[in-house]
């Protein structure tokens, strides 16, 4: 595995997709966390952190990877939380 920005992107990328997917277009969001809507958002970050922990550890040292990483979930967090104010 390369050392690689993109990649990171591409990586950080799936998780908060795959949240919106289950919100937006499933049941799982509504039904299971009514009161909740942003949960699946910050479990997604949740999981991109951890990624992140796991590519800046020493053994790994794939830093790029993980600011890639950081970013995405950054942007993406504050996309989820701008579209979310919106509808209120």
């Amino acid at each position: 595995m390369r050392n690689n920005f993109f990649l990171g992107l591409l990586l950080g990328l799936c998780a908060p997709l795959i949240a919106l997917g289950l919100t937006e277009y499933s049941l799982v969001g509504g039904n299971l966390f009514p009161r909740q809507p942003l949960f699946l958002y910050a479990l997604a970050a949740g999981a991109n952190l951890l990624l992140v922990r796991v590519f800046y550890a020493k053994q790994y040292s794939r830093d790029k990877i993980a600011k890639g990483i950081l970013v995405i979930t950054f942007i993406a967090m504050l996309v989820f939380l701008y579209m979310y104010k919106m509808d209120m």
